[in-house]
């Protein structure tokens, strides 16, 4: 039997703006959502900056940013019903031990369960709380929404967008999470004024190893680790693989050298904590694992997006950069890996130890002999007479230009 419309109870009547500012805001800190703030959803004031960005092809194989720019750039084109964003900020940071000789790092934000899910369940349970106490209607994001996130936030006053271009605070520096929550509720908005206090500092640039920055506030993700590690599927570039040292999932150097992140506030919660052998992975076992191991290991884990053999191409990259005579042994067996893509990393990786492990040679001799995959072919053989590459090789006419600064 179909319920008449007439019978069923009204929608709870919203207070006035800045009452119910105050009421969500109270509500979210309740919850643990940390610091809270709202928005219009008007076109941030830099949205105009997405298409040359897209346009120099700095997205990469991340296609997804290119679908549909004009709704990313405008969340009141892709949410016409809807009136406030609610945006929220969740700490992650804790301090966590060195890798060593033979370990690969993996960045801070990954050492837990998945910020998706936790930060999401916390804002479906908040979204919940509005439906039933306002009758509002809802649209969670968290980093998987066509959403100008970081833009957005600093509209709602949270903080300014640094030259690493990452959000930073004053009071927490930049290691925190961002989400949002899309409703019809008129809120009151925060004051958006947030100003830049990066001044002179260039530090998260000049620590770039790869130069992912071809000036302050822009970002060529195709240079940057965390997206060689974790978006790119395929063969990292040669003069790239040095340069990225042990890391295995994803880069946290830009923010480990901000000065603002002196402030950083601890993650609350067990959510982010480290899960099993995490922080730090053994490579050699790394290399070893397979699909379904990989799955059972890390599945509910931000590592899990990298899949078995994104992974294992990183591990072997680090194993190569270790110039470890140890590291000979695990890239051996990686060399004969069902992956065309992990034996190709491995075929370079053990041509970085032939300085260290002669015996390496006849290895790749072999496997050159053996091999039915051109790719891998050509890559052996060009291990056999490796090139080493410099930092400033890798870089587009030299080192990053110091000219005028954007501001």
């Amino acid at each position: 039997m179909t319920q008449d419309p007439r019978d069923r109870p009204a929608a709870p009547e919203a207070p006035p703006a800045d009452t119910l500012a105050t009421l969500v805001r109270a509500e979210a800190v309740r919850r643990g959502l940390g610091t809270v703030a709202f928005t219009r959803l008007a076109a941030p004031r830099d949205a105009d900056r997405l298409p040359a960005w897209l346009a120099a092809g700095y997205h990469g194989e991340m296609a997804y940013l290119a679908r549909r720019p004009e709704e990313r750039a405008s969340a009141e084109q892709a949410h016409p019903w809807a009136r406030t964003m609610i945006c929220v900020l969740r700490d992650y940071h804790q301090d966590l031990p060195p890798a060593g000789p033979l370990e690969g790092r993996v960045s801070v934000y990954a050492v837990g369960r998945d910020y998706h899910d936790v930060l999401g369940e916390d804002l479906r349970e908040l979204a919940t709380w509005l439906q039933e106490s306002f009758g509002a209607r809802t649209r969670i994001a968290v980093d998987s929404s066509a959403l100008l996130e970081r833009q957005y936030a600093r509209e709602a006053g949270l903080g300014w967008i640094g030259k690493h271009t990452l959000l930073l605070r004053r009071d927490r520096g930049s290691w925190f999470f961002l989400g949002e929550i899309v409703t019809d509720l008129d809120i009151l908005p925060d004051d958006g004024d947030a100003h830049d206090h990066c001044g002179s500092c260039e530090r998260c640039l000049d620590v770039c190893p790869t130069r992912a920055f071809p000036r302050p506030y822009v970002l060529d993700a195709r240079r940057c680790i965390s997206y060689l590690t974790i978006e790119h599927r395929g063969v990292i570039p040669p003069e790239l693989r040095p340069l990225m040292g042990s890391w295995v999932f994803g880069c946290d150097l830009c923010q480990d050298v901000c000065p603002w992140n002196r402030y950083a506030r601890s993650a609350t919660g067990d959510g982010f904590r480290p899960r099993g052998s995490l922080p730090n992975v053994d490579l050699a076992e790394l290399v070893g694992i397979t699909d379904q191991e990989f799955r059972d290991r890390f599945r509910g884990s931000p590592i899990f997006r990298a899949k078995r053999n994104g992974l294992v191409r990183n591990a072997v990259i680090a194993l190569g950069n270790s110039g470890s005579k140890e590291a000979v042994a695990p890239l051996r067996r990686a060399l004969e890996d069902e992956s065309w893509l992990v034996r190709l990393h491995a075929a370079w990786a053990l041509g970085r130890l032939l300085d260290v492990a002669p015996a390496v040679r006849p290895v790749l001799e072999a496997r050159c002999q053996n091999e039915d995959d051109d790719r891998v072919r050509a890559e052996i053989r060009q291990a056999l007479c490796y090139p080493e590459a410099s930092e400033e090789d890798v870089t587009d006419g030299g080192p990053r230009p110091r000219g005028p600064r954007q501001t």
